[in-house]
């Protein structure tokens, strides 16, 4: 809004964001019919427009020019589940939460998915894609997180077998924290320590984490205690055929050596 008359070839103008009075030369005013002191201003009023609603391109779709601008401007990009979350990607913020797609739409969605699937290079791309997210700690980490809490994951009978003797000979020393509340490196622990040692202890099971050409690496006992010590962790094993084979006492001895050893 104007204020004053032409003084000096300028215009004595009123920011429309946060109210502050400034001067500026009648051809350098915005282009949207607003006054803003700055671009930071300007970038705050717009953002405010578009979350309530006034997005000027709502309901016109792209030329297929912008929409290929578009498409290289996000290629490789991943935003994290918090992002996702409050673009309304997912849950009930999501427009379409709750709801069903017709069977006419949910055929369309199966062809153009057969299509992708079958397209060896397509697979090829969404695989690179999937590997360079996981590759992101803070995303693997906020992935389980989710997924645990999703799952509902609870102590299997041999984590339940380790708890039972954790709490009976060491009370309010080790927490159960495979549900996903406590993640390193993206990897979740079994057991963690509440007296302020960094110190952790993890259930293996016969056969997932069976020491073979064909295990991945994480299931194998080294290699999991190197990706903990990254982070100055020091980590035990307790294998299912001494838990089930040992009494309860022996895995308590074993237990108190590790936590001994400086």
């Amino acid at each position: 809004m104007y204020l004053s008359e032409i003084q000096r070839g300028r215009l004595l103008l009123k920011c429309d964001w946060c109210g502050v009075e400034f001067t500026r030369r009648k051809s350098y005013r915005w282009n949207t019919g607003n006054d803003f002191c700055g671009r930071v201003c300007q970038s705050q009023w717009h953002s405010k427009q578009m979350r309530e609603g006034y997005n000027h391109q709502r309901g016109k779709p792209h030329a297929e020019g912008t929409k290929a601008k578009i498409a290289e401007a996000h290629r490789g990009k991943t935003f994290s589940l918090e992002v996702n979350k409050k673009k309304g990607r997912s849950g009930p913020s999501n427009k379409f939460f709750g709801r069903k797609h017709s069977e006419e739409t949910r055929k369309i969605i199966s062809i153009k998915a057969k299509k992708r699937f079958s397209d060896v290079l397509e697979r090829l791309k969404d695989s690179d894609n999937a590997k360079a997210r996981w590759a992101d700690t803070k995303y693997r980490e906020e992935h389980l997180k989710y997924s645990f809490a999703a799952l509902n994951m609870r102590p299997n009978k041999l984590e339940q077998v380790v708890d039972t003797m954790l709490r009976s000979y060491f009370p309010n020393e080790w927490k159960y924290c495979g549900d996903g509340s406590v993640t390193i490196g993206g990897f979740s622990p079994d057991f963690i320590n509440v007296n302020g040692k960094k110190l952790l202890i993890e259930v293996f099971g016969n056969y997932w984490h069976v020491d073979a050409p064909d295990t991945p690496s994480y299931r194998r006992e080294k290699p999991r205690k190197a990706i903990f010590r990254k982070y100055g962790f020091r980590t035990l094993v307790l294998w299912e055929k001494n838990i089930r084979s040992k009494a309860p006492e022996c895995i308590a001895k074993e237990v108190e050596a590790f936590v001994a050893k400086e």
